[in-house]
């Protein structure tokens, strides 16, 4: 995972600038530059790399752990699976070119900070054959996220697969899929059969509970960013087919600083069993087997006492459809005052019954 890739460092480096302040080094743990230029091969350009790799190892390892530890927590992945976003007319229609861009907008006004939208495919239908290239750009920052190319072939539905993922990163995401509508025609697209369509927020429609949605233009020179966007009922020849999933690697990072101490351990574990693999490989590297396999047994027992203790200190997020709480419920019925005063009075009357037969026998 990429949020722990800044936390374990190495001295004697040329450049450590891009660590965290709170960085922790293997070198307190006994390993050196010298110690890993030692035991690498030619699989491993340099030390750099082999550090690299081992830790990635390392991330991956203890997000595995975490999820381990939290699998009864985590909801099913996907908050809304395979939904299309936009539908081509039975009676094709063609739409003019403009002067700038055209395409459509997904909005995700979140009910879980920890989502992510997973883009499976894109259908286009242009009166246009060669590629055109469809741009991805945040509307918050007006900063271009991907650029997908598509094959077109003219007066023909084309359908990419694309498999893309953006994720919200803690915030509402606002992302536009557009491409320049100078050159080239493009064929009517609606929202039709996408949700409630007449219904609206902020003058996008509602695709679902979740995402909202509207085509859009941009004029030529403009910045692709929300002030500027011109809201349209045409989605440009685009159709999509997308998920809303749970991103729960993204809740794990936000806590990273707690597993730091985690990440050292492992990282050096996986030196050292790297260091025992190519000694026990090649004769020419010379290393007491003995001591680093003890130095492997203690960084494991680190690892795992300073992974618990990170783990103890996550707290789920509230009230977050994709993480569950399962705390006990007890069921208490709460009974109106004149239902027990019936009761007492009932009482009462049997009990004096029963007073009075004892009397007559």
């Amino acid at each position: 995972m990429a949020c722990f890739d800044n936390l374990i460092g190495l001295k004697g480096g040329c450049d450590n600038s891009n660590l965290s302040t709170n960085a922790l080094y293997l070198n307190t743990l006994g390993i050196s530059r010298e110690f890993i230029e030692s035991i690498i091969n030619e699989d491993y350009e340099d030390v750099d790399s082999f550090l690299s790799d081992k830790i990635f190892l390392a991330s991956d390892q203890i997000k595995n752990d975490i999820y381990g530890h939290f699998t009864s927590k985590f909801n099913v992945t996907s908050i809304i699976e395979g939904v299309r976003l936009g539908q081509f007319y039975d009676y094709p229609t063609l739409v003019p070119t403009i002067q700038g861009y055209k395409g459509l907008q997904m909005r995700i006004w979140n009910e879980t900070t920890f989502a992510k939208l997973y883009v499976s495919t894109i259908k286009t239908y242009f009166d246009y054959t060669g590629q055109v290239d469809l741009f991805v750009y945040d509307l918050k920052q007006g900063k271009l996220l991907d650029t997908i190319s598509i094959d077109s072939i003219a007066n023909e539905i084309v359908e990419t697969r694309i498999d893309k993922v953006y994720k919200s990163e803690g915030e509402d995401l606002n992302i536009v899929f557009i491409y320049d509508g100078s050159t080239f025609q493009s064929y009517a697209t609606s929202f039709l059969n996408a949700g409630c369509v007449t219904c609206n927020r902020g003058g996008a429609y509602m695709q679902n509970k979740y995402v909202y949605s509207t085509g859009v233009t941009f004029d030529s020179g403009d910045p692709i960013t929300q002030t500027y966007l011109n809201g349209q009922s045409d989605l440009g020849g685009i159709s999509l087919l997308y998920s809303l999933e749970c991103d729960h690697d993204a809740w794990i990072c936000t806590h990273g600083n707690f597993f730091a101490s985690a990440m050292l351990y492992k990282t050096a574990y996986l030196v050292s069993q790297y260091a025992d693999l190519m000694s026990n490989t090649y004769s020419t590297i010379n290393i007491d087997r003995e001591k680093l396999k003890e130095r492997m047994e203690y960084y494991e027992f680190e690892y795992n006492k300073r992974l618990e203790a990170g783990v103890k200190n996550l707290k789920l997020p509230s009230g977050d459809l994709c993480f569950s709480c399962n705390r006990l419920r007890m069921n208490k019925t709460i009974l109106p005052s004149w239902y027990i005063q019936i009761g007492l009075i009932v009482g009462n009357i049997s009990t004096s019954l029963i007073t009075i037969m004892k009397m007559v026998l």
